[in-house]
C-alpha cells in the first residue's frame, strides 16, 4: 500500500471514530456521507494502484530482460537453462516479478473487510433493531360465543326449562272447567301444568399474569419494547378466553359427550335430527384446518364440491348439507387441535355443530387492565432492587355452559398410523 492509500485509510479511521462518538443524528448523517466519499476515493486509488502493478508485470513480459543484480531473489534469463523460447522467457520474467512483489505467494492484505482489525471495523453494517413480526394466524373463540358484561362478582340468571304445555281439554257438558278428580278418571282436567324454571349462576374469577422487563432494555432499545410487551399481554387475554371455552367443551380430550360423525350422513343427522328446527337458523360448523381439508373433499352425486365460498363474501365458507347451507368457521390447528393417530389408536378431527352463542356465555366483569411498577416485588423478584419494570395484566370473568343441547360435539375419526 503506497503513502496516498495509507493517508486516505487513516482519514477513514478518524472519520469513523467521529461517527461513533457523535450523538447528533443530523451531524452523524453528514459525517457518514463524508466517510462514504473517502471510501469511494480509497477504492478508486486502490484500483489504480493494483492496475499499475499489473501493467508493470505485462510490460516486463513483453520485454524480457535480466532483473537488476542488486535483487538477489530474481534469476536472470541467461542463468535459467530451462528457458528456451521467447514465450518461456516471458513467462519466467512474469513469475519472477510476481515473486518479487508478493514474496509470500499471497496478495498484499494489509487492508481487509473480513478482518476487523485490518479495516472491517470501518465497513458499515445494516443492523436494524426494529422488531418485525412473522405472519401467523390469530384465533379467538370469543367471537363465537355470547358475552354479557356484569357489575357484580356473583350472580344468577333464570331460564325456563325446555318443554311444551299440554293441549287444552274440552269443557264438560255443563260448560264448567274441570279440575283433577282422582275419584272419576273419566273426567279430564282443564288445568294446564305450569312452566318450570331453573337457575344458572356465575362467579367471577380473577386471571392475571406479569412480566419483568429490565429498565436498561427499555432505556437503550430504540424499539418501543413496552408496546411489544403490552400487545403480548393482550394476546394472553385472548389465549385465556380460548383455553376456558375449549375447556368447557372438553376439546382437548374429545372423550365423554363427544360422538363420532359418520361422514356426510352423520353431519346430516346432527343438523336435521339432533339439533333440529330450534337452531336451524343460527347453527354453524366449527372445525380446524384438518376439518377444513376433510370438508373440502365432500362432493355431491354430480362430483361437485359441497364446500363453497359464501356469495359476495369470499373470505367465508359454507357447506351444503341436503337442502341446508351451513356456515363453516375454521380455526388453526395450533389453537383447536386434532388428536393425532398413533399405531394403537386412530385420530380425531373436532367438528362442533350448532349455535355456540346459545351454548356458552362469558360473564365479563372487567376486561384486561395493564399496570406497570418499578418498585413492586413478586415472589423473589424485586423490581426496585433489580432495576426492573413489572408489567401486570388482570382480567375478571367467568365462563359457563348454558345450553348443552345447542351444540353437537363430534369428531371425524381417522385411521391408526402405520408402524
Amino acid at each position: 500500500m503506497n503513502r496516498e492509500l495509507k493517508e486516505i485509510f487513516a482519514s477513514m479511521q478518524s472519520k469513523f471514530a467521529e461517527i461513533k462518538a457523535c450523538e447528533d443524528p443530523e451531524k452523524a448523517k453528514t459525517l457518514m456521507d463524508e466517510y462514504k466519499e473517502l471510501k469511494k476515493k480509497y477504492d478508486m486509488k486502490k484500483e489504480a494502484y493494483e492496475t499499475e502493478k499489473e501493467m508493470a508485470v505485462l510490460k516486463a513480459a513483453q520485454n524480457p530482460m535480466p532483473m537488476p543484480d542488486s535483487i538477489d531473489t530474481v534469476k536472470t534469463v541467461a542463468e535459467d537453462k530451462k528457458a528456451k523460447t521467447a514465450e518461456e522467457v516471458g513467462a519466467l520474467v512474469v513469475k519472477q516479478v510476481k515473486e518479487l512483489i508478493q514474496p509470500s505467494g499471497k496478495a498484499d492484505k494489509d487492508l481487509s473487510e473480513t478482518v476487523d482489525a485490518d479495516g472491517g471495523y470501518v465497513v458499515p453494517v445494516d443492523a436494524q433493531t426494529q422488531i418485525n413480526q412473522y405472519k401467523r394466524a390469530n384465533c379467538s373463540f370469543l367471537d363465537e360465543i355470547s358475552v354479557e358484561t356484569v357489575s357484580t362478582k356473583k350472580g344468577t340468571r333464570v331460564y325456563q326449562t325446555k318443554g311444551s304445555p299440554a293441549a287444552f281439554q274440552k269443557l264438560t257438558e255443563d260448560g264448567m272447567l274441570a279440575e283433577d278428580d282422582s275419584t272419576d278418571t273419566s273426567k279430564k282436567s282443564n288445568m294446564v301444568a305450569s312452566p318450570k324454571f331453573e337457575q344458572k349462576s356465575f362467579g367471577i374469577q380473577d386471571y392475571a399474569g406479569f412480566m419483568p422487563v429490565p429498565n436498561n432494555l427499555i432505556a437503550d432499545s430504540d424499539a418501543n419494547i413496552l408496546n411489544v410487551v403490552y400487545k403480548w399481554l393482550a394476546e394472553a387475554e385472548t389465549a385465556t378466553d380460548n383455553a376456558e371455552i375449549l375447556g368447557l367443551l372438553g376439546a382437548a380430550e374429545m372423550g365423554s359427550g363427544w360422538d363420532a360423525i359418520d361422514g356426510l350422513d352423520g353431519l346430516k343427522k346432527a343438523v336435521n335430527v339432533t339439533l333440529g328446527q330450534a337452531y336451524a337458523g343460527s347453527m354453524k360448523i366449527h372445525t380446524n384446518d384438518d376439518g377444513l381439508q376433510y370438508l373440502d373433499t365432500l362432493k355431491d352425486k354430480n362430483d361437485r364440491p359441497l364446500l363453497n365460498p359464501v356469495p359476495n363474501e369470499p373470505g367465508k365458507m359454507q357447506l351444503t348439507i341436503g337442502f341446508r347451507t351451513i356456515p363453516v368457521s375454521v380455526k388453526p390447528n395450533a389453537y383447536f387441535a386434532s388428536q393425532k393417530a398413533t399405531t394403537t389408536a386412530g385420530g380425531k378431527i373436532p367438528m362442533i355443530i350448532g349455535d355456540m352463542k346459545e351454548a356458552i356465555r362469558k360473564y365479563d366483569r372487567q376486561q384486561l387492565v395493564l399496570a406497570a411498577s418499578n418498585v413492586a416485588a413478586i415472589g423473589g423478584i424485586n423490581a426496585f432492587a433489580q432495576n426492573l419494570t413489572m408489567i401486570r395484566g388482570i382480567m375478571r370473568a367467568d365462563y359457563k355452559l348454558i345450553d348443552a343441547n345447542a351444540i353437537v360435539k363430534g369428531y371425524i375419526a381417522t385411521p391408526k398410523a402405520t408402524a
